[in-house]
């Protein structure tokens, strides 16, 4: 047996669920809707040409917030939820290493949250091509995958709360710390930062510009890291790398102004900070689950 066999086990037993479909049908609601208010509102459009970019605009900011909550639902209890009922256990009892656990629970929920997306997102496609004036599938793909590798980041992000807790209400109160932290008050905290760097004065603060370690402190949030990548590597970016809620000044995208910055702000090592977000938390979850006393 290995991760392949949990990572199977667990997306059958998911599917199977009431909430999958509830949530399949949020993304087609939240994605179809989004494209046909966007497609035949004026009020939405600008008045301007409906095209895949226009859209990806459009969802982006609301894809960040939403894909977020989505996954740290869907993963907080993954491993730890298991570990109060007991069937942790059985599932170690068979020839599966605590790795290989970790391991399927973040390819089979990452699985989950993919799935939902791409329903939700092809019913997207399909009012684009029949509504738009004109609908390029190939950008509005690379924003799809864009958005399950944020999904992935915080389905790791759950995965690692859930291998390090004891329980799931202590997963659950850490991620949603973690979504207020990183989605609203993220940008407070730069500012705070910045503030006690400029000697606990607002007088002269940015004057010149943010500095760079600011703006690179901001793009430390997995959502401001997502928007500025998908500003960066799709075209007419205009007002998609804004970041998140939180974000501050200087978070998302500035696809304009790339060439002139440091290769950490450069908008395509969103991709790297994103891949960060992968692969520590789960690791970090992963090493205290290894040696935990079940």
């Amino acid at each position: 047996m290995s991760w392949t066999a949990v990572a199977r086990k667990d997306f059958r037993d998911a599917v199977r669920v009431k909430w999958f479909w509830a949530l399949t049908a949020l993304f087609v609601v939240f994605a179809g809707g989004a494209a046909y208010l966007y497609g035949e509102v004026e009020l939405f459009s600008g008045g301007g040409p409906a095209t895949a970019t226009g859209l990806i605009s459009f969802l982006s900011g609301a894809s960040g917030t939403l894909v977020p909550i989505i996954a740290l639902l869907v993963g907080y209890k993954a491993i730890v939820g298991e570990r109060d009922s007991g069937s942790l256990k059985l599932l170690l009892s068979l020839p599966h290493t605590r790795g290989e656990v970790v391991l399927g629970k973040l390819v089979g929920r990452t699985g989950v949250v993919s799935l939902a997306i791409l329903v939700g997102y092809l019913m997207a496609v399909v009012l684009g091509l029949a509504l738009f004036d004109e609908f390029a599938v190939s950008d509005f793909l690379l924003f799809t995958l864009l958005t399950i590798a944020l999904g992935l980041a915080y389905i790791s992000i759950a995965i690692g709360l859930s291998s390090a807790v004891s329980s799931a209400s202590r997963a659950g109160a850490l991620a949603i710390g973690f979504w207020l932290v990183f989605e609203f008050l993220w940008g407070i905290v730069g500012l705070l930062l910045a503030w006690t760097a400029n000697g606990f004065s607002l007088q002269g603060l940015f004057q010149g510009g943010p500095p760079d370690w600011y703006l690179f402190f901001l793009r430390l949030s997995p959502t401001n890291a997502y928007s500025a990548v998908v500003g960066t590597l799709l075209p007419d970016p205009q007002g998609i790398g804004g970041g998140g809620p939180g974000a501050g000044p200087g978070a998302g995208g500035g696809a304009a102004q790339a060439g002139a910055d440091p290769f950490f702000l450069q908008d395509w090592f969103g991709l790297v900070i994103l891949a960060a977000w992968v692969l520590v938390p789960v690791g970090l979850g992963y090493l205290r689950f290894r040696d935990i006393d079940l």
